[in-house]
């Protein structure tokens, strides 16, 4: 016989082999304000030695500040920025060396976190990489600077993190060259004072630069040429918490002329004249 709520039991109880461990699962569990999700109840079934759902038998459903988190039958609505202790009530028959099979009280928990989350992003220009060590002070490299949107002191100490969206292009690139194609964004992470974060630095280091400035021509290789890379930005709550939530990816271009460059990230554009030697 098995029963959720009274344990499992033969013979009239000669033996007991009841639920022991219990936990609330994800946990931790972090959502963004304004979001909801599900808990699951989970109890170790000492028959099977397996953790079985109990969500449906758990009941007095509660969070230790419902103004963070409220937690209502299993669901999760984060509220606001902070983190709390989710718990709920279940009743099961606990394994215990006795031939009565006792039932015993369970509370499952799991650490709670709410997050304020941006939704996108505006960029602005920094300035040019030439003297600027983080740039390996690459004078056809641009700097940008990005405010999350929207914005929230909220965000503060998050950490952005980028990753290839899809495979980059590069039309600069020929077969012979010393410098490998373009293949896409180097994996950066940045750490967010209020809304904002940066530099994020784009474009052709110096050297490949007047190579592919001066080389193309003379191998009879048309100009302008350049790179697209599509950038998958993601954002980490602060203060240790583990979800990470992506906003839309981000086009990033550098282009490369007889008479300079031209650097852009989501539809900003900036150009230099620059003579490669």
């Amino acid at each position: 016989m098995i029963d959720k709520s009274w344990g499992h039991g033969y013979y009239g109880c000669a033996g007991c082999c009841g639920y022991e461990g219990q936990q609330l699962l994800p946990n931790p569990f972090s959502g963004g304000v304004g979001t909801q999700g599900n808990n699951t109840a989970e109890s170790e079934d000492m028959c099977s030695n397996s953790w079985v759902d109990v969500t449906s038998e758990t009941y007095d459903w509660a969070s230790t500040n419902s103004g963070i988190v409220n937690v209502a039958s299993a669901v999760s609505h984060f509220m606001s920025p902070g983190s709390v202790t989710g718990s709920g009530q279940v009743q099961l028959q606990r394994q215990l060396a006795r031939l009565d099979c006792p039932v015993q009280g369970f509370e499952p928990q799991n650490t709670q976190y709410s997050c304020t989350v941006p939704t996108g992003e505006t960029t602005s220009f920094y300035e040019w990489g030439d003297n600027n060590p983080q740039a390996g002070d690459n004078a056809s490299i641009a700097g940008w600077l990005q405010s999350l949107t929207p914005a929230s002191a909220g965000y503060t100490n998050g950490i952005v993190s980028e990753s290839n969206f899809s495979p980059a292009t590069d039309s600069c690139y020929f077969n012979g060259s010393p410098y490998p194609p373009v293949s896409g964004v180097t994996g950066s992470n940045w750490t967010v004072v209020s809304s904002e974060w940066g530099p994020d630095w784009v474009g052709y280091v110096y050297a490949e630069f007047a190579y592919y400035q001066t080389t193309r021509p003379a191998m009879n290789l048309s100009l302008p040429c350049g790179f697209t890379m599509f950038q998958q930005l993601s954002f980490k709550c602060p203060d240790g918490q583990p979800t990470v939530f992506d906003y839309p990816p981000i086009i990033l271009r550098a282009t490369i002329s007889g008479t300079g460059i031209t650097v852009s990230r989501e539809g900003q554009t900036v150009a230099r004249t620059l003579i490669g030697n």
